[in-house]
């Protein structure tokens, strides 16, 4: 085992504070953000709750959740899984965005995506299916 490393999915409810143009960026910036800091993983996002998950040294990622802790565009922040992990279910990805409006969630679960409903095995189960959902995609649309 990559002694260091770990997975955590967290889940938070998005304030008032962030706007359209201010998300965009976010995602922006953060992709870029998590490649120097050699974070990988995904973030879920429906306009309401974010769902994501980081994978990455845990001294880097609990500086990260710090970082999120103290950001006033997330609010009620909990943390679903947290474990160290040999590899990475996302090696590829710093941050793969997935709409979680979109068909995914209901060809999934077929219901209303709520994070906050997720035990800690659920959380790694949504992660998987969202990277399949998208690796599906992705090789539909090539």
């Amino acid at each position: 085992m990559s002694v260091g490393n770990v997975r955590v999915i967290y889940c938070s409810t998005v304030t008032s504070s962030l706007k359209k143009d201010n998300f965009i960026e976010l995602v922006r910036a953060s992709v870029i953000n998590n490649k120097n800091l050699n974070i990988t993983g995904i973030l879920l996002f429906n306009g309401r709750y974010f769902f994501q998950v980081l994978e990455g040294d845990n001294g880097v990622v609990n500086k990260l959740l710090d970082k999120i802790n103290g950001d006033d565009r997330h609010a009620e922040i909990d943390i679903l899984s947290r474990r160290a992990i040999d590899s990475r279910l996302f090696p590829k990805w710093s941050m793969e965005l997935i709409d979680a409006n979109n068909d995914f969630f209901k060809e999934t679960y077929g219901g209303e995506f709520n994070p906050y409903l997720f035990t800690d095995q659920q959380s790694l189960e949504c992660a998987t299916n969202a990277k399949a959902w998208r690796m599906r995609r992705l090789q539909e649309a090539s």
